[in-house]
């Protein structure tokens, strides 16, 4: 007798399908949120303000139009000519080849610039020497000393000796950029020059032409060595002991042969520039303003590697809100603990900007600057993660320190300021501090040459970190 037939079962797919369907499904919710999250992660509450998504750039009227950027042949954002980063196009990477012992890395001046927003106009000589005694010189060469130039050429351009050894006097020159350390420097000078006036200087001091790379430069000591022994070579400290005139119309020049040799291979496309170098990028590249610099010099960051015994001390070890500024502090910290906290400053670059088109979006210290040149520091970390320190840490020395230098609170020597994370989505990081100068503008030089910046100080490896 058969069985009678049974009912199939309802066919259900196997657990396994089923956990695969929710897999896909999940990983499908995964990757939409992590697009999302993708989406705002380099939004920084630090950011500048971006610029307008069109228009042309609009010149402050104080600043010559040249000095203005403009979009290059390629739609890429070309640095304004004769501008810091444009400069820095022509120098050999000296920080790739380790060649500078010292903390030095550049100085520049645009003294055009400069001249301009203060409303002076470069005075004409007799004879195209520079008259000594004219009021309205000595009215302009005041104004030199606001500016990191070479010393030689401050204190001797405008010496009869001078253009007579070298076909040009300072009041000539529009932006100048040293690359290194006395005597061994690399020298680029952007100005109203006249070709056959230097040919003739050249020739008349001795100068011999030799091909170089490809190109003729006329020399002194054609070799490896700094030699002021020839009379031509002493006005300028041998700074213009090698020289050339490229055909932009810009002049380089090196105190040995081989370091203008080394220029000249940047300039054929066949060596970097100091431009290139991504630790110097990270301070005048796009989005930095470096372009509205005056004045300006680049050192290692070794500059600000400190002792526990030059470290700024706290004004009161007490709670509450800050004297000056009115921010509140939990607790005011050791200096020395402070350092501890401060990561390395890989570079550091002060300078005075004219008065910025750009608007910053900043953590305020105190208050903005005002329209006047004003103050700008800037120091590059290896990360964005110590930026973020460094930025917490330079805050709260500068509003509740006392300046080893003066004694005094930073305030009374930076005025209003704020300090802000540069770019907050690349690496190096740059921290920027914006201040004012009570004490008037040429004060920067003076700060720099005290190391009077002691809320940025770190403290080495093998420094006592003990309070």
């Amino acid at each position: 007798m058969a069985e009678p037939d049974r009912a199939k079962p309802e066919h259900r797919p196997l657990p396994i399908r089923r956990l695969l369907v929710m897999a896909c499904v999940m990983a499908v919710g995964i990757a939409g949120l992590w697009m999302v999250i993708d989406r705002f992660s380099n939004v920084d509450v630090n950011d500048p303000t971006p610029p307008p998504a069109s228009g042309s750039p609009v010149a402050s009227p104080t600043v010559p139009a040249s000095m203005i950027a403009t979009p290059g042949d390629d739609g890429v954002f070309a640095p304004p000519a004769g501008s810091l980063p444009d400069l820095l196009r022509y120098a050999p990477d000296r920080l790739a080849d380790d060649s500078l012992p010292l903390t030095d890395v550049g100085r520049y001046a645009d003294i055009q610039a400069w001249m301009a927003s203060r409303g002076l106009d470069a005075p004409s000589a007799p004879d195209g020497l520079a008259a000594p005694r004219d009021p309205e010189l000595a009215v302009w060469r005041a104004e030199l000393d606001n500016l990191a130039l070479p010393t030689s050429l401050a204190d001797r351009g405008l010496d009869p000796e001078w253009e007579r050894s070298y076909g040009f006097r300072l009041t000539q020159v529009h932006q100048v950029l040293i690359v290194g350390q006395a005597p061994d420097y690399v020298m680029i000078v952007r100005g109203a020059f006249d070709p056959a006036g230097l040919h003739d200087a050249w020739v008349s001091s001795g100068y011999q032409a030799v091909e170089v790379e490809g190109t003729t430069i006329w020399t002194l000591f054609p070799g490896d060595t700094i030699d002021l022994s020839d009379t031509a070579s002493r006005p300028a400290m041998g700074m213009l002991n090698n020289v050339v005139l490229l055909e932009d119309g810009t002049l380089v020049a090196a105190a040995k042969l081989p370091r203008l040799q080394s220029a000249l291979r940047v300039v054929n496309g066949s060596a970097s520039s100091l431009a290139d170098n991504a630790s110097i990028a990270s301070l005048v590249g796009p989005g930095t303003g470096s372009e509205d610099l005056v004045s300006a010099v680049i050192s290692r960051g070794s500059l600000l590697e400190s002792l526990p015994a030059d470290l700024p001390s706290p004004r009161a070890k007490t709670r509450g809100p800050d004297i000056l500024s009115g921010q509140s502090f939990p607790t005011m910290v050791s200096s020395a603990v402070l350092a501890a906290q401060m990561p390395r400053v890989e570079l550091v670059m002060i300078g005075v900007s004219l008065p910025a088109s750009r608007v910053s979006d900043a953590t305020p210290v105190a208050n903005a600057p005002g329209p006047d040149p004003h103050l700008r520091l800037m120091f590059s970390f290896d990360d964005i993660d110590d930026g973020r320190i460094a930025q917490r840490v330079i805050e709260q020395r500068f509003n509740a320190y006392l300046s080893p230098v003066t004694g005094g609170a930073y305030r009374e020597r930076f005025g209003s300021a704020r300090v802000r994370v540069l770019d907050a989505a690349g690496d190096p990081a740059i921290v920027e501090i914006e201040a004012s100068l009570p004490r008037g503008v040429a004060d920067w030089l003076a700060i720099l040459s005290e190391r009077d910046i002691g809320f940025a100080f770190w403290l080495g490896p093998e420094a006592s970190r003990d309070d």
